[in-house]
């Protein structure tokens, strides 16, 4: 766990992030905050400071971006697995809700055998 911070004020005058680790999967969660107590000590440095240069860029906005770029990051194929964090924490492959009513080719040729 670690806190986050002072970053750009964003909506709702959130300078500070919240982020949890699970040390098996990599699984991050992250929560946008006003106050913390300055104590921040690093569970997974390297982690969260791509988090922290992702979100720079977007300065008083990082706050709404920070649930896309946890998505990317949940559901883009890491190289020292092969799998996406996504697939090992829940057991299958995310699937967009669009692809739910436009098949696309990804989910039209993929079976229940073949996730396994």
């Amino acid at each position: 766990m670690d806190i986050v911070g002072k970053l750009p004020k964003a909506l709702g005058g959130k300078v500070f992030m919240l982020a949890m680790t699970d040390y098996f999967s990599k699984w991050i969660e992250v929560e946008a905050f006003v106050q913390a107590n300055g104590q921040a000590e690093s569970s997974n440095k390297i982690i969260i400071n791509n988090l922290k240069k992702k979100l720079g860029s977007k300065k008083g906005k990082w706050a709404k971006e920070l649930p896309f770029l946890l998505w990317a990051d949940r559901t883009t194929t890491k190289n020292a697995t092969s799998q996406t964090l996504f697939s090992l924490v829940f057991g299958s492959e995310a699937v967009l809700p669009t692809e739910m009513i436009i098949p696309t080719a990804r989910t039209s040729l993929q079976t229940i055998e073949a996730n396994n």
